[in-house]
């Protein structure tokens, strides 16, 4: 390729009032639904095409409202490259050629660059929005780049943009000549001695099959008499003899072991789905061989959205090997975790909105370490990269929590959580940070439920001087998105302090399969043994005959076992009041405040 789309900015187009952004080899833009990744999109593809805009293409706002003498913007800057993919001082014969006197130096790098601008404007005499191309002579890192004279659509004719949207569906794509299997389909070639041969053939089969059919000889006899020539002649072709037109019929059949040929369109939209990125493959091989030989400019640049779509989640994570297969420069966007995982950090976008208004930065920061960096790869993304398209996090110490604060959060908001785009998410005892980073640098809301126990504070401490630089000592308390529990407690014991002793043991009994599972087994069963401190268990010993002190012992021995069963009967609890601990009520409480500033923002 030899060539590399290096940056972009984007001005008063759609929801991209100003927007900059870097490509690598591959690209992928990450966020929420209705960010803008698909403006991003829209934007690039328009600029490799001549097309005119409309006015729904134009920014607008509260603050600034529809005005007609605006102008959308479109830059694009391309560097030369090496095979390597490090860029090079000046471009090869071949794009030298292609790009003639669009060709700039960049005075302060004195690197050849060729930059152009896509530029809509109304045109009052014509009364539309006039798509119009300039060279862009000089770059500017800030502000505006100069703009030069315009430029001809043959300067753009060795990029070709590839536009692969959501809907993908090569069943579609076999009728559509727009399509890249429409267009493959336009430039099949045979040898006119190979036509000849194919017409006859066709011939024949045509006259063979009316031969045998009644109701077409009946046809042909009706349709004569239309002419009013005796000598006319007409012929049904239930076969096209135009070997043009049989291109256009084709289809596409799998076959198994176990089966007879079946059509594409009767196949699942995963594989419709899987065919079309099969079909790019095919078109870009098949024009970077031809455009070698020819020593002609061919770049494909590939715009690839949501690849997940239409196909579960084992394949998603091949589906992004498949498309790092093809030739060409690659932009994704993508929702899907297991397309995430698979991803070089540093190639990864985020995108965002605010109010009515896109904006995109890198995942990753220079300062971030080697260290750090893996680690955000192998506890983030790797497992939890749905937290990219949240709207808050709530960080717990382990499973227990994680299994029951979606149970409170779905009393406490009415909906799933996952509907509010709030997760729960267990960072293995002490591994805030990754989180904390990867959401702080997007504008992600986070919380903290603790434990109030020695060692779990200590860990959040930790983790929140680390990421908010706060100077030492730590007081947790005058934090207002860190809740823990007070008096060195862990979740299972606030329970009790809080009364809700009858719905844990209600819990364990419908887990167990069994009534009065603690005082009928568990007590017998465990009084007088060593507890994991050694210490002797005396259940009978105690006023209440141990119930309390053997109810703890019992969650706290089996916790995940519990957690979510547990969760669940307290928020069947009457009076509605006590269905949420008060603790996590707070934090609850303040989770509401925050999302409903976050909905007006929106």
């Amino acid at each position: 390729m030899n060539i590399i789309l290096s940056e972009i900015r984007i001005r008063n187009y759609r929801s991209l009032k100003d927007v900059s952004l870097w490509f690598d080899d591959c690209t992928v833009l990450v966020g929420k639904n209705n960010c803008g990744k698909s403006n991003i999109m829209q934007a690039i593809k328009l600029a490799f095409n001549f097309s005119n805009g409309s006015r729904e293409d134009y920014y607008v706002s509260a603050e600034e409202p529809f005005d007609i003498h605006n102008v959308i913007q479109i830059d694009i800057k391309i560097n030369p490259i090496n095979n390597n993919g490090v860029i090079q001082k000046v471009f090869n014969n071949t794009w030298s050629r292609s790009f003639g006197g669009a060709v700039n130096l960049d005075a302060e790098s004195d690197m050849e660059f060729f930059a152009f601008r896509t530029e809509i404007a109304f045109d009052e005499d014509k009364e539309i929005f006039q798509n119009s191309k300039y060279k862009i002579d000089a770059w500017s890192k800030l502000g505006e780049s100069k703009r030069g004279s315009k430029i001809s659509r043959d300067v753009l004719d060795g990029i070709d943009a590839i536009f692969v949207d959501a809907q993908r569906d090569i069943s579609l794509d076999l009728k559509d000549k727009r399509s890249v299997w429409g267009k493959m389909a336009s430039k099949i070639k045979v040898s006119d001695e190979s036509a000849n041969i194919i017409q006859t053939q066709l011939t024949k089969l045509n006259k063979k099959i009316v031969s045998e059919s009644e109701i077409l000889q009946g046809i042909n006899v009706q349709l004569k008499e239309t002419t009013g020539e005796r000598k006319s002649i007409v012929e049904i072709n239930p076969i096209t003899k135009n070997i043009e037109s049989l291109y256009k019929g084709m289809d596409i059949y799998y076959t198994d072991s176990d089966s007879l040929p079946i059509s594409v369109d009767n196949l699942g939209l995963g594989v419709r789905s899987w065919a079309v990125f099969s079909t790019v493959k095919a078109e870009t091989i098949f024009r970077t061989a031809k455009e070698e030989r020819e020593e002609q400019a061919y770049h494909p640049f590939i715009l690839v959205e949501e690849p997940e779509a239409h196909i579960h989640p084992q394949a998603q994570r091949q589906i992004y090997s498949a498309i790092s297969e093809i030739v060409g420069q690659k932009i994704i966007t993508t929702h899907s975790p297991y397309v995430l995982s698979q991803i070089d950090l540093s190639k990864v976008r985020y995108v965002k909105k605010d109010a009515a208004k896109t904006s995109v930065v890198p995942l990753m920061v220079d300062d971030l370490t080697k260290d750090e960096i893996k680690k955000i790869e192998r506890t983030v993304m790797n497992t939890r990269g749905e937290i990219l398209y949240s709207n808050a996090v709530i960080l717990v110490e382990g499973e227990t929590e994680e299994q029951a604060l979606p149970c409170f959060l779905r009393e406490y908001f009415d909906k799933e959580p996952f509907e509010l785009g709030i997760n729960v998410v267990a960072v293995d005892g002490s591994n805030y940070q990754p989180y904390m980073r990867i959401l702080d640098r997007l504008g992600i809301k986070w919380y903290i439920f603790s434990d109030g126990e020695t060692q779990p504070l200590g860990h959040v401490k930790c983790a929140v001087k680390d990421v908010l630089s706060l100077p030492e000592p730590i007081e947790l308390s005058n934090i207002n998105n860190v809740f823990y529990i007070e008096d060195g407690g862990c979740i299972e014991s606030y329970y009790l302090k809080n009364g809700y002793i009858k719905e844990i043991n209600k819990a364990i009994d419908l887990y167990e399969d069994t009534k009065m599972y603690i005082k009928k087994e568990y007590i017998p069963t465990n009084n007088d043994n060593k507890s994991k401190g050694g210490k002797i268990r005396n259940y009978t010993a105690d006023l209440d005959g141990g119930y309390s002190r053997a109810t703890l012992d019992c969650i706290l021995s089996r916790k995940t076992r519990y957690a979510a069963a547990i969760a669940h009967e307290i928020c069947q609890v009457k009076p509605k009041s006590k269905r949420i601990p008060p603790k996590i009520k707070s934090l609850f409480d303040l989770i509401k405040k925050d999302l409903h500033v976050m909905k007006e923002g929106n």
